[in-house]
């Protein structure tokens, strides 16, 4: 009798540590899938901060009087006192543009000539900043 009851006990040691033991297995796998997890985050935010960082740089940039001016001169046609409009007529290759038969490239000089002067040259300095 005495020797079924230690026989009962170390069964039930032996089943309590095999369970402490799958129940640790688990708890160590799941842990181990919560830091992999935990990376892939703490990277993800690492990019988004990144975006983030470049979105502000924008935004700036958008605020910015160098932002101001060049919106000014290139969609509304202003410049500064004392400055001058060049435009230069992109290159065509094999027209010849003293002989040119080529009377599209012709009527597209003459349509951006007459836009040109339709943009008379704006203060835009004066336009944006009121002075």
């Amino acid at each position: 009798m005495r020797i079924s009851v230690i026989i009962a006990v170390v069964l039930v040691v032996i089943g309590v540590v095999a369970s402490l033991g799958v129940t640790g297995v688990a708890e160590y796998q799941r842990a181990s899938e919560i830091d992999i997890q935990i990376a892939a985050l703490q990277a993800e935010a690492e990019i988004l901060e990144r975006k983030n960082a470049l979105l502000e740089d924008r935004i700036a940039y958008f605020a910015s009087s160098a932002y101001k001016e060049y919106v000014a001169k290139e969609r509304l046609g202003y410049v500064r006192d004392g400055e001058q409009v060049v435009s230069v007529a992109p290159a065509v290759l094999g027209v010849n543009t003293k002989n040119s038969n080529n009377t599209r490239y012709d009527k597209d000089n003459q349509n951006n000539t007459q836009q040109s002067e339709d943009k008379k040259p704006k203060s835009w300095w004066q336009a944006i900043f009121g002075n």
